[in-house]
């Protein structure tokens, strides 16, 4: 009986670090299969701090799988399991996961709720390395929900804690995510400032990942000032880190800017072209941010190619994701677009109505002045003079 015992034992625990080594290679299917076989072992013996550990990395894989329903069940259950044990420093990573989950199905709101949970929990057992984690992915939530005052809290929290343990990836992974809520509300001299800082020290420390975000970054900050060819070519290096790297979600976000800029310069089968691989990468992901984002840019394309029902067709699509994930900029956005298609089909009243619906969400979330803002204002202004 002992000896059957110690067979199960080795052969469950045999099981587990193969799933282990395919999980660290990114090989999930694999590391999947190994950890499901090692599961009931441990549940026939009754190991349950086993079976929370591999629940929590199963549910870990089929997030980064996109089987965000299957995922959730089992960090449902591994969250069970933590809380019966009294495990507070595997519950704060389940409630990571689990946030994570929310956000990718679109539930925001929840997602903040388990991140800010996680937060308590990372601050209560001295965690710094977490802490910071967490701060950082509220504070880009936050920035998601235009709630800007408390994004710019929870990433300058970040920032100092970081510098106060040296630890420099997340102090330069902060200081990237600081450049992108200063570029959001358009104050671009703060922008650019963190941004150069976040590469600089991610060249210090030869992170070549947060280098690569921060120089998409600032090719943005470029872009909004008018230096199209200096942010191509920022774009167009970062694009190689990514591929390199297999960052997906890089890889989309660098060809939703290029194609903007393609568009801009009347290169619409250029535009469509990198809009489209950007479009089914989230769609492969289930990244509804990229989703919205390409769409965004596509229905400007058809539009501006006089298709107004395909551009219709993907501002409405866009407009729902938006709506789905709580995304108030992304919302006034879509509005705005729906209300230039009105326009142009000469229906001013409905046009107006969307225009001013669009200004006045901005207004609410404090970017009542911003260059989204100003162009519908302009926008607004122009069609109370065709009116009157």
């Amino acid at each position: 009986m002992a000896k059957k015992l110690n067979s199960e034992v080795w052969l469950a625990a045999s099981l587990n670090n193969i799933a282990n080594v395919y999980n660290s290679q990114a090989n999930y299917t694999e590391a999947l299969n190994y950890f499901k076989q090692a599961l009931p072992i441990f549940q026939s013996l009754g190991s349950l701090y086993e079976q929370g550990i591999v629940l929590r990395n199963m549910s870990s894989i089929l997030k980064n799988l996109n089987r965000n329903s299957d995922a959730l069940k089992y960090s449902l259950e591994a969250l069970k399991i933590s809380e019966n044990l009294g495990k507070l420093s595997d519950k704060g990573d389940i409630l990571m996961i689990i946030g994570m989950i929310k956000v990718s199905l679109g539930n925001l709101e929840d997602a903040i709720k388990h991140f800010e949970e996680s937060l308590m929990i990372n601050d209560k057992l001295h965690d710094y390395d977490a802490k910071i984690g967490s701060l950082n992915v509220l504070g880009d939530l936050m920035m998601k929900i235009g709630d800007f005052d408390k994004s710019l809290s929870h990433l300058h929290d970040a920032l100092a804690l970081s510098k106060k343990i040296n630890f420099f990836s997340g102090e330069a992974s902060t200081l990237n995510n600081l450049g992108m809520l200063y570029t959001k509300i358009s104050n671009f001299p703060e922008a650019l400032k963190y941004l150069t800082q976040a590469q600089d020290l991610s060249k210090k420390i030869d992170d070549t990942l947060i280098e690569a975000n921060s120089s998409a970054n600032l090719g943005i900050v470029y872009y909004y000032q008018g230096q199209l060819e200096e942010a191509l070519k920022i774009w167009e290096k970062a694009l190689k880190t990514y591929e390199k790297s297999k960052y997906e979600f890089g890889k989309a976000s660098i060809y939703i800017n290029m194609g903007d800029v393609y568009y801009q310069r009347g290169k619409y089968k250029k535009s469509l072209r990198v809009l489209e691989e950007a479009l089914e990468i989230g769609r492969k992901s289930n990244d509804l941010g990229i989703q919205a984002n390409a769409l965004q840019k596509l229905g400007m394309v058809l539009q501006d190619q006089k298709d107004f029902k395909g551009a219709t067709s993907l501002y409405s699509q866009g407009l729902q994701i938006c709506q789905e994930i709580g995304d108030s900029v992304g919302i006034a956005t879509f509005i705005n677009n729906l209300g230039t298609i009105d326009f142009y089909a000469k229906n001013y009243s409905s046009a107006l109505k969307k225009y001013n619906e669009a200004y006045n969400l901005l207004n609410q979330i404090g970017l009542g002045n911003s260059p989204l803002a100003n162009t519908i204002m302009k926008n607004i202004e122009h069609l109370n003079q065709i009116q009157t």
